[in-house]
């Protein structure tokens, strides 16, 4: 098997400067939409994990399920406030990855449904300059 990555797509309730921003309209498809579509491209991601405390992005990421790739993770309400950092967010989703134990996991990537601009090609190249500069 392959050397791969994870992406953690993190998408909580509760902004209160955009109301529903991970759900809120680009090109007619919610924010969330565009960071699973191109993770779902990437041949160097072979797992996503989806954290949110959201009702409506669970329905939502329900549609992307069928594919084997993704996992649909509750977070936990004291992981879902207002001042919440990310790294801890990250620490609780990594525990659900199926690959979390595998040696030829080089990493977790963070997608945050705030960047719908982000193209499959940004992941990739910032996939292979990791493998390239091969960091501690």
């Amino acid at each position: 098997m392959k050397n791969f990555f994870v992406a953690i797509i993190p998408a909580r309730s509760g902004s209160k400067t955009i109301k529903n921003k991970n759900m809120a309209k680009v090109n007619n498809k919610p924010m969330i939409h565009w960071s699973i579509v191109e993770a779902l491209k990437s041949d160097y991601i072979k797992e996503i994990l989806i954290t949110t405390n959201c009702t409506k992005i669970k329905n939502y990421s329900k549609n992307f399920l069928k594919n084997k790739k993704i996992n649909l993770i509750s977070r936990p309400n004291y992981l879902s406030g207002d001042n919440t950092k990310m790294l801890p967010v990250i620490k609780h989703a990594k525990n659900f990855s199926k690959y979390k134990d595998n040696k030829n996991l080089l990493g977790y990537i963070l997608l945050q449904p705030t960047s719908p601009l982000r193209k499959l090609i940004d992941i990739d190249t910032a996939c292979k300059l990791f493998i390239k500069k091969k960091p501690d």
